[in-house]
């Protein structure tokens, strides 16, 4: 479970345990950060059967405004991790 947030990720890979997920720490804006946790999650579970992405959902990282509201840094943030 790799998530930019330090506390949300945790608690999953608690639950299921180190045999099964670990959790790391990664920012998907950032291409050697996505390469790192790749790297990091194959050597402490000994390889990867699957992996799943799932990217958005700006409010887990930004919070809920109306879009005329919507500050730029925001915006920008959304836009960067849904489209790159």
């Amino acid at each position: 479970m790799a998530d930019l947030n330090l506390r949300t990720r945790g608690g999953l890979a608690e639950e299921l345990g180190p045999q099964k997920c670990v959790g790391l720490q990664v920012d998907v804006r950032d291409a050697p950060s996505v390469s790192a946790v790749v790297d990091d999650a194959v050597a402490a579970l000994g390889g990867l059967d699957v992996l799943v992405t799932v990217v958005g959902g700006h409010t887990l990282f930004a919070p809920w405004v109306r879009l005329t509201r919507c500050p730029t840094p925001t915006w920008d943030l959304i836009q960067t991790v849904n489209l790159g």
